[in-house]
């Protein structure tokens, strides 16, 4: 009876915490390209936190790791590198049914292998999201903020770092969303923040309207490490359920890009027509589309067809994400706006309960917007894939084991040489030991 109580109560929070993500995957699309209707989002958790509550609930994890890495740190060479290192995901999500408050957090630290270029000393990541709620009659009202320091672009897991032990630990859809990633740059340190703002208003049982509002900047920390910018959005929409299983909706949507000096800044319109489909209680569809225009101070005016489609198949033991969206973005730190389409894809399954196999990967392909002008930033295409895979064994109820590999590839027109954008092949290789106090299933933190 008690493992019955303790298990609803473990699912109330996944919930909560689901909704939490959504809300923030939602947020980072608007701060990235075209916005996403409501409800698109990567697959819940795979994990069920499971410790005593205390206006709260709180749960976490510890690992120690090893990588291995070649072919970064200048983007060619086949010298091979290692860092030893330290990491943790903290999770708290209170009780609260009229004013519910969740925090994410992954971060740790390396000590890079003392050949390895520009490397000196420890490296430090940090990655945490805070939301708010508060419902109160018909208004529901929310504001997030997603906050990252990283030392490279982000690739896999919850973190984005690789070879820490995290993919598969919460749902991310890799670089291809948020201001902090995106195409892959050279090592250089970044720091990546969005912070977004929502009310929706319930009109009937059936319809409501909503609008959301969003601010996101990208900041490299080393010389010439990338091209800053800031980014404010806003939506304005509505929704409609039609019945239990289908939603259509429709949003209008602005965004700003600025940069400073000769690059200047510009802005797009778009308005898209939304439809979600449950197609069973593990099984959801959305997709969003609409035409987009584009104008600037040293950009060719343009219009463009936005649009993104989402998959999503959530169980106890595995989920499963396919996701694609086409539309404007700031440039990802390497060009001064541009168009990407990008394609993501994420699964993780327990075969037993002592091994458990997650899966990540993503290929962007992208196009620098047309300048009026000669300025010091050229434009072209870039092509960028990555991937990650890991196993995890449980050593006993508090210890697990893992080993990863992640790979990555990118390529670019000639025009961009100049830039500090990745170029080749780079892999990891990463082992650790993670230690997850109250787990009750493998893969929890």
């Amino acid at each position: 009876m008690m493992r019955t109580l303790r298990t609803m109560r473990v699912m109330k929070l996944m919930k909560r915490l689901g909704a939490v993500a959504m809300a923030v995957g939602v947020a980072s699309s608007m701060s990235y390209g075209q916005a996403l209707p409501a409800g698109v989002a990567a697959p819940l958790p795979s994990w069920s936190p499971n410790l005593p509550s205390f206006a709260g609930t709180l749960h976490y994890s510890l690992s120690a790791f090893e990588t291995v890495q070649e072919g970064f740190y200048g983007g060619s060479g086949s010298s091979w590198y290692t860092s030893t290192g330290f990491s943790g995901n903290v999770g708290y999500s209170s009780t609260s049914e009229r004013f519910p408050f969740s925090m994410l957090y992954a971060g740790g630290v390396y000590f890079p292998d003392s050949s390895s270029p520009g490397q000196q000393g420890a490296t430090t990541f940090q990655d945490i999201v805070l939301s708010q709620t508060i419902l109160a009659g018909r208004w529901m009202l929310n504001v997030s903020d997603s906050l990252s320091y990283l030392p490279e672009s982000p690739t896999t897991g919850l973190s984005g770092v690789a070879g820490v032990g995290d993919i598969g630990s919460f749902p991310v859809s890799g670089p291809s969303i948020g201001p902090a990633g995106g195409v892959l740059t050279n090592t250089g340190s970044r720091i990546g923040n969005s912070l977004s703002g929502g009310a929706s208003r319930q009109l009937t049982g059936a319809t409501s309207l909503s609008a959301n509002g969003s601010w996101g900047v990208l900041h490299f920390l080393d010389d010439n490490g990338g091209i800053d910018s800031t980014q404010v959005s806003g939506e304005v929409g509505v929704n409609h359920r039609l019945d239990a299983r289908d939603s259509v909706g429709a949003n209008g949507v602005y965004s700003s890009y600025t940069y400073g000096g000769v690059l200047g800044d510009f802005h797009s319109y778009g308005v898209n027509a939304t439809f979600q489909r449950s197609l069973s209680r593990s099984l959801s569809a959305s997709v969003s589309a609409g035409p987009a225009w584009i104008a600037g101070s040293t950009l060719q005016s343009s219009v463009i067809f936005s649009g993104t489609a989402n998959l999503t198949y959530t169980r106890k033991y595995g989920n499963f994400a396919l996701g694609y969206n086409h539309g404007v973005n700031a440039g990802s730190g390497v060009q001064p706006g541009a168009v990407s389409d990008n394609i993501y894809l994420s699964a993780s399954h327990s075969f037993t309960q002592e091994w458990l196999g997650s899966a990540s990967t993503g290929y962007s392909h992208t196009d620098g917007l047309q300048l009026i002008q000669a300025v010091n930033y050229p434009t072209g295409s870039i092509s960028t894939f990555f991937g990650g895979l890991q196993v995890t064994r449980m050593l006993s109820r508090r210890f697990s084991a893992y080993a990863s590999y992640t790979a990555q590839q990118q390529s670019f027109s000639q025009s961009l040489a100049g830039q500090n954008a990745f170029n080749g092949v780079g892999q990891t290789f990463g082992i650790g030991i993670s230690y997850t106090p109250q787990s009750t299933q493998l893969g929890q933190f």
